[in-house]
């Protein structure tokens, strides 16, 4: 009977082991997940920024009686 409690104990360390890995691979999958919406909110939070910017902007340029729409050009607008 020693044999077959030495094997059964061998099983049960297999298992507990293979569900430490499965728990292992959870967690990382997990986590990569958790730092993927966290970069897209930074990066979401980016976008809106660069849109205040460019409302502010354009509202800079209507005060100043400027077309808002009109491109930013180095040249002359006479001559």
């Amino acid at each position: 009977m020693e044999p077959e409690g030495k094997h059964r104990n061998s099983i049960m360390k297999q298992r507990i082991l293979a569900v430490f890995g499965l728990v292992e691979i959870v967690l990382r999958c997990t986590l990569t997940m958790n730092d993927f919406q966290g970069l897209m909110m930074q990066i979401e939070s980016l976008i809106t920024e660069l849109e205040v910017w460019k409302l502010h902007r354009q509202t800079l340029k209507v005060n100043r009686g400027q077309n808002p729409f009109q491109g930013h050009s180095n040249k002359p607008k006479y001559g």
